[in-house]
């Protein structure tokens, strides 16, 4: 098998759809804005996440990510396009997190032991 298509993933994405919303950073974009785009994960795991994203982003971009686990849990971290593709009509991402507080890994990962 070609390393090229070898799965890269260390840990198992596991299928969630949670309400997300991200922003873009980048020269083009006004980076002073509170703008954000309103999404849905299409699968999540401690190191990253799925997302249903309504344009074409690029492997590289950098973007502000909040998932919400119900009313009350939130995380809101950063996370890095690691690829982007067209999948039933619409794109989807994948994101790896570039960096979770303490409490945010928490809350994820009490959130993954529901899902198991």
């Amino acid at each position: 098998m070609n390393d090229m298509y070898s799965e890269r993933r260390i840990d198992k994405r596991l299928k969630s759809e949670l309400s997300a919303e991200y922003k873009l950073f980048g020269e083009e974009l006004d980076l002073l804005s509170f703008h954000y785009t309103k999404t849905i994960t299409v699968d999540i795991s401690k190191r990253g996440v799925c997302l249903a994203v309504s344009n074409i982003v690029h492997e590289g971009d950098v973007m502000r990510l909040d998932v919400s686990f119900g009313e009350r849990k939130k995380i809101n971290t950063f996370g890095e396009v690691e690829w982007c593709k067209v999948e039933g009509g619409n794109y989807i991402a994948g994101i790896s997190f570039i960096s979770l507080s303490h409490n945010d890994a928490e809350t994820l990962a009490g959130y993954l032991s529901t899902l198991n």
